[in-house]
């Protein structure tokens, strides 16, 4: 069977500052791929200067799409239902999500599809950090309290009217929860469920945010936590989806080494915990991931 991926994201704008390096540095280890029949969906919300610098390095192996103006900064829902509408006029078979501030190993989409199944649903987790100044050799492996940072799906399985339905019903805005939502669906709905971490691997570049973006990300965080608490009760999904431990487990590692999940520390205990406990016993704890 012969697959084509496509790559569904967003961007910052390009000023030539520190965080421009790590999206070029996302770009070039998509252009650097072992498998190449894939296209970067490019979902815009008015960001400055992403066009020429995405082109520059992907050349035209790229689809941009220009959102309206809205009263929210971006919405990562918009970006993965861009995707979406483009599968049937590329014939894609897997789609990817993912943030514009990680690099790919070069075997990464080989990877993705070696392990294809038409009901299948995958993630790399926890990924590698590095600070954004410091090289990519210098990684440390993270924890599964930790962001998710790439999900992928097949088509088939995107395609289904349940799952179409549960993406276009829920607007997820601005900053956080939406990777937790985005493993629900996979865990609830696909057959099969892996991780490929160690397999092949996500580096993430640690930004310094500044203060007025974290007030503005903590806002988004409660729209998006009610949100998906309300369309889990509504699917009658477990609550604890909103522990990204939890959403780890659902996915089985394809890779037998073995690593740290990060339980030593209180945090990492206490979203253990939380992950065996009953959702009938612990139900309104809110867990900021």
């Amino acid at each position: 069977m012969n697959h084509k991926i496509l790559i569904c994201t967003t961007f910052r704008d390009f000023t030539g500052g520190e965080n421009d390096r790590f999206q070029k540095l996302f770009l070039k280890s998509i252009r650097e791929q072992s498998f190449t029949d894939y296209l970067l969906v490019v979902t815009l919300f008015g960001e400055k200067n992403v066009k020429k610098e995405v082109a520059d390095i992907i050349g035209d192996k790229v689809i941009f799409i220009d959102m309206p103006p809205q009263k929210y900064k971006f919405s990562l829902t918009d970006v993965v239902l861009n995707g979406i509408e483009n599968v049937s006029v590329t014939n894609a078979t897997i789609l990817l999500w993912c943030t514009s501030d990680i690099v790919f190993e070069k075997n990464y989409l080989q990877t993705i599809v070696n392990n294809y199944s038409d009901s299948y649903a995958g993630i790399t987790h926890p990924n590698y950090y590095v600070s954004d100044t410091a090289d990519l050799s210098d990684a440390k492996l993270g924890t599964a309290i930790r962001g998710i940072d790439v999900l992928f799906f097949s088509t088939a399985l995107l395609l289904n009217k349940n799952v179409i339905s549960d993406i276009k019903d829920n607007k997820f805005i601005g900053w956080g929860v939406f990777e937790n939502f985005l493993a629900s669906i996979g865990a609830n709905y696909a057959q099969k469920r892996i991780n490929t971490v160690n397999v092949s691997n996500v580096y993430k570049c640690e930004n310094e945010k500044k203060i007025d973006e974290v007030t503005s990300q903590n806002r988004d965080y409660e729209v998006n936590y009610n949100l998906f608490i309300n369309y889990l009760k509504k699917n009658r999904f477990s609550l604890r989806y909103r522990l990204l431990m939890f959403c780890h487990f659902k996915y089985k590692n394809i890779c037998k080494k073995k690593y740290a999940l990060g339980l030593r520390d209180r945090e990492g205990f206490s979203n253990l915990i939380s992950c065996m406990v009953p959702d009938f016993i612990n139900n309104k704890r809110k867990i900021y991931n």
